[in-house]
């Protein structure tokens, strides 16, 4: 059982901190139920805009979009890299 818990906060996320009761130098970091309640909220904002965004597209066309855009990734990498024109 740990004996020492402390809270860090952040602007946006809260952990805690345990320490090892069998080793000082070992700590396992947790989210607070906060932290947990916050990632759900922002899951659940992130499928209802792409459930906006996506409205009206079929799977085909979003299948393609997503092809192109990954191209368009590998070429900026290509650019990045000095190849310019791929």
């Amino acid at each position: 059982m740990p004996y020492f818990q402390a809270f860090l906060r952040f602007p946006i996320v809260s952990i805690s901190l345990l320490r090892c009761s069998y080793d000082d130098r070992l700590k396992k970091i947790l989210p607070t139920s906060h932290t947990v309640e916050m990632k759900e909220q922002v899951e659940r904002h992130i499928a209802l805009l792409e459930k906006r965004l996506t409205a009206g597209i079929g799977e085909e066309e979003l299948r393609i979009f997503s092809d192109v855009l990954k191209k368009m990734q590998e070429n900026m990498e290509l650019t990045e890299r000095g190849n310019r024109y791929g």
